[in-house]
């Protein structure tokens, strides 16, 4: 029933914060129409809704109904933010799809060659330039919306989400993707003869930086407009930034996990690219570590081979099942959530505090 309860939550924030970014007040005249398209496309398809529903709960937690229904232009702002990152992150990765939909790149290309004025060996580039520029629209009016949020709340509290946002968790999430990119094109073999370091606490902390950073700011955001104090010494903020961060994490170990051995019709996206990439993940180490030679030689040629045909693909989910890999990053991901779940008791029991801790298990034990 609580799961039900959350879903419907989830569902009504989505509605609202769409309404409140397509509708009224409504998205800034950004032109010329291919760069809005691109802009605006992944706001009119259907998302998961985490983030703005983590801002919704926290202010609700500390602040009740009042301060929830104030936190609707900071709902609306994260689920901008987070969007701008996915148009760059499409480019950066070459992804053609994203919320079952064209990515924004390959959207801009596909108009760019129905109006037929771009040569066709220039409609990627041209998708690519568009898509960046659309991604950096949309960042600008993140800080749009933010500034809004004056003067029913302090002008130190906005101020401090403003900065906080474009300080902070801009130079993490940036860190993170830096890393992440570079991890992802050092071919394996190259690593034991770099500076580059790939345990798991390395792994861990690319996470922290790549997805939790932007959840641990939905949560301590929401919590200081509840407040309306720009101070982070609450103890409500202290626990609901950790909370944030154990979720962010136990999330992404589950991500990897569905990125191994999800369902795709589910998921929306292939389950073999992280093999083909040959993703460097907490599995993968894991599972590396506790081969022998033979299996250690079998899984490296199996692994990151792009043209692998899906005979190897399966042989190589098998040995990462077989090593322990899966297991021990499903582990991993219990015990995140468990020290998420632990936060929680700083806060008054209330309708918000379970819907947070149901978020919590939703996000470190789904299954797309």
């Amino acid at each position: 029933m609580t799961v039900d309860i959350l879903e419907d939550y989830i569902s009504d924030v989505r509605k609202r914060v769409t309404a409140y970014l397509l509708d009224s007040p409504g998205p800034p005249p950004f032109q010329p129409e291919d760069l809005r398209e691109a802009a605006l496309a992944y706001l009119q398809r259907p998302a998961k809704g985490l983030r703005p529903a983590l801002v919704s709960l926290a202010a609700g937690a500390t602040g009740g109904a009042q301060a929830e229904q104030l936190a609707l232009p900071l709902a609306a702002a994260v689920e901008v933010f987070h969007v701008w990152t996915l148009v760059h992150d499409d480019i950066i990765d070459n992804d053609p799809t994203r919320r079952r939909g064209p990515a924004a790149h390959v959207l801009a290309a596909r108009r760019a060659s129905r109006e037929g004025l771009i040569p066709n060996e220039n409609l990627n580039e041209y998708g690519r330039d568009t898509a960046i520029l659309a991604g950096d629209a949309l960042h600008g009016w993140t800080v749009t919306i933010l500034s809004s949020l004056y003067p029913s709340r302090k002008a130190e509290l906005v101020l401090e989400l403003i900065r906080t946002m474009e300080t902070d968790l801009l130079t993490d999430l940036l860190h993170g993707e830096a890393l992440d990119t570079r991890f992802g094109l050092v071919p394996l073999r190259n690593l034991a003869r770099s500076r580059l370091s790939l345990d798991e606490k390395t792994l861990l902390n690319v996470s922290r930086l790549k997805t939790a950073a932007l959840l641990e700011y939905c949560a301590a955001a929401g919590t200081l407009l509840a407040l309306n104090d720009p101070s982070r010494d609450h103890p409500h903020v202290r626990a609901m930034t950790s909370f944030a961060r154990h979720c962010g994490i136990a999330f992404q170990l589950r991500d990897d996990i569905l990125g191994i051995s999800g369902n795709a019709d589910r998921m929306g996206k292939s389950v073999e690219s992280d093999i083909r990439q040959g993703k460097k993940t907490v599995i993968f180490m894991a599972a590396l570590s506790r081969a022998d030679a033979d299996k250690r030689r079998e899984l490296l040629a199996l692994y990151g081979n792009p043209a692998a045909p899906g005979a190897e693909i399966e042989r190589a989910r098998q040995l990462l099942q077989e090593l322990g890999g899966l297991d021990h990053a499903a582990r991993l991901a219990a015990d995140h959530l468990s020290t998420a779940l632990r936060q929680l008791k700083a806060l008054p029991d209330s309708k918000y505090t379970r819907l947070l801790a149901e978020l919590a298990r939703a996000m470190a034990e789904r299954n797309h």
